[in-house]
């Protein structure tokens, strides 16, 4: 029965993050990193990244690319998706 309830759980945290994903990049050059991130869960939580990727930017949400070479706050990108 445990398990049963286990599944479920799963499944429920599946449906909210979503199977579609976005490509973020946050500086430049050979310091550029690389986040992949599930697409519902990341508009959900931020209002910024829902305007990109559901209607703000058609090119953003064509692609699912998101792109900050000028910022150089990898480290802190990494604590905002923790």
């Amino acid at each position: 029965m445990a398990s049963r309830g286990i599944k479920r759980k799963r499944e429920d945290e599946h449906r909210r993050m979503g199977a579609e994903m976005v490509n973020i990049y946050v500086g430049k050059g050979p310091k550029e990193q690389h986040f992949t991130v599930h697409k519902e869960l990341l508009c959900n939580k931020i209002p910024y990244f829902e305007k990109m990727f559901k209607g703000g930017s058609q090119g953003a949400t064509i692609i699912n690319v998101a792109r900050f070479p000028e910022d150089n706050i990898i480290n802190s990108f990494d604590v905002l998706l923790g």
